[in-house]
């Protein structure tokens, strides 16, 4: 699952986003395919501290997915009151 939704990041995604603008942040749950290894090599070479979503501490993510946490929306702590 994690080497299929790489290849809709690289394939489909990220294309389209920027296409629409270089200046976004992907934001991603906790989902399995999100944390899986080579998902997150890919966001921390390509995307560095523009992604939200869990990982280790050697990821270069802008903000943690909060553990355990499905319905909060890192987005409502920091980008908007």
């Amino acid at each position: 699952m994690g080497i299929a939704f790489l290849d809709m990041l690289t394939e489909w995604l990220l294309p389209q986003m920027n296409e629409d603008s270089a200046d976004f942040i992907l934001q991603m749950d906790g989902a399995p395919p999100h944390f899986h290894r080579h998902v997150r090599e890919f966001l921390n070479q390509h995307l560095r501290q523009r992604w939200i979503g869990r990982g280790t501490d050697d990821d270069q993510m802008l903000l943690a997915w909060p553990p355990r946490s499905p319905d909060a929306t890192p987005c409502d702590f920091f980008l908007w009151d």
